[in-house]
């Protein structure tokens, strides 16, 4: 049985482990040897208890990086009880807002400004963009709506931001927020950063709408369960690309003139709410033919699941790739968020610059891969048995996936089967590093996970 930064409650210690533990101690926070040593996780010697300052400088450190650290090794060792671990993790949030101080003074985030927002973000891009709020806040925050515009990418326009095509785009998008039969609202309207690139799925595009996400709840602006993703035309596709890859941001995904072509992803949609509006007679680009076969493919998935694959395909009779659009954001405002859903399916897969850090509950900083790398995950987890499946579909993925524990009865044995082997079955206690971990990781106040288990690939 494997596992790392995990505590059974009895203790067990054997002479052959003893070295082993001295050597722990002098590598002092080494990510890599944390994931072994000891192997069952049992904390021995005296605990170091991490200074808040310390916790701070890691989580600053974190913020906007694509794949981050492991906490330092000393607060894997600082336990909470099983019934009392919610202060910790309150006492953790105050720390990422204080480690978040500098960006919320300093980033630009203006309500309803009449002019442009300028955000710095990878790879030397700028992004412009536009909030606008509608109505009176609620106390839980705006539902936020991430809005991409359509227009697309123009190699040979001399400057990121001189197409008058993707201009214009942007500013007719902007006009519907005061159309969207929605209200409260918060929408987060994004210029294309680099014409002559443009793609809203690269690495710096989702750095952007990471901390958009991250910006908003921090701020008490968004709602973390109420945070949509929809766009049309190249947003459509933006939409549509970014919903299979980074799912567990949003509530509900909805691409409107638009449809990729590959079905191998349809399985990521399994816990978003995904709508999608495409015209009866737009051709190009096989847009209808591709709507179809998604149609057919999410329908054959929401009768095979019951309770999962949310979704409505509409083929809009009568029209081209131009088609109503304000339908959309009412639609979308009305899922909420699975944060921990009960059965979980992904394909870990290269989006053309990058794979994901980690979806809903389970972390990828420990896979090794090719760049073609395809590996199917179905997790499945009811009380305090999860049940893991992996399949490589392409490639090599080697190294250890991490499952994040959280909705279980923590003074009871936590069941772990991969592939159907029982690989973990122990008694965890929350502690601090794995909370720490969470927060860098996805940013998010729902998902600071209190334990962890290490599956070996």
């Amino acid at each position: 049985m494997r596992t790392a930064h995990t505590s059974p409650l009895r203790p067990k210690l054997s002479i052959l482990l003893l070295p082993i533990v001295a050597l722990g101690l002098l590598w002092g926070c080494s990510g890599e040897k944390s994931k072994s040593e000891p192997n069952d996780g049992t904390q021995r010697g005296t605990t170091t208890t991490t200074s808040d300052a310390a916790i701070v400088d890691y989580l600053r450190q974190q913020i906007d990086v694509a794949t981050p650290q492991e906490a330092p090794e000393a607060c894997y060792k600082e336990y909470s009880t099983a019934e009392g671990y919610g202060a910790m993790q309150e006492q953790l949030w105050e720390l990422w807002r204080k480690a978040n101080a500098d960006r919320l003074a300093t980033q630009p985030w203006s309500l309803n400004s009449p002019n442009a927002l300028v955000w710095k973000i990878p790879q030397s891009e700028e992004m412009q963009l536009r909030l606008f709020a509608k109505g009176t806040k609620p106390a839980s925050g705006y539902p936020l709506f991430i809005n991409l515009h359509g227009g697309g990418r123009y190699p040979a326009e001399p400057g990121p931001w001189t197409s008058e095509i993707n201009e214009q785009e942007w500013y007719t998008l902007m006009s519907f927020t005061d159309r969207y039969a929605n209200s409260p609202a918060l929408y987060f309207v994004p210029r294309m950063a680099d014409d002559r690139k443009g793609r809203w799925h690269y690495a710096p595009q989702r750095t952007a709408f990471r901390r958009a996400y991250q910006l908003a709840v921090l701020r008490g602006d968004a709602d973390p369960d109420r945070v949509y993703l929809t766009g049309i035309s190249e947003g459509g596709y933006g939409s549509f690309r970014l919903g299979l890859f980074m799912p567990d941001y949003f509530a509900a995904v909805g691409p409107l003139a638009a449809a990729i072509e590959s079905l191998e992803l349809a399985e990521n949609l399994r816990n978003v709410a995904f709508r999608f509006d495409v015209g009866e007679r737009d051709y190009e680009y096989d847009r209808i033919l591709n709507a179809m076969d998604w149609r057919d493919k999410l329908s054959e998935l929401a009768k095979a699941n019951t309770e999962d694959f949310v979704h409505e395909a509409n083929i809009v009779a009568g029209h081209g790739h131009t088609i109503p659009y304000l339908t959309i954001p009412p639609w979308l405002s009305e899922h909420k968020r699975r944060v921990y859903p009960k059965h979980l399916s992904y394909t870990y897969y290269n989006i053309d610059d990058g794979f994901s850090d980690g979806v809903y509950y389970l972390g990828f900083g420990g896979i090794k891969h090719s760049s073609d790398a395809r590996l199917h995950l179905d997790v499945r987890h009811e009380g305090n048995s999860f049940d893991v499946q992996t399949k490589l579909l392409r490639g090599t993925a080697q190294g250890s996936l991490t499952l994040y524990v959280d909705h279980v009865d923590f003074t009871k044995p936590i069941v772990v089967k991969h592939n159907g082997q029982v690989i973990f079955s122990e008694v965890l206690r929350p502690n601090k590093g794995v909370m720490a971990e969470a927060i860098a990781r996805f940013g998010d106040p729902k998902r600071i996970f209190p334990a962890k288990v290490m599956i070996p690939l």
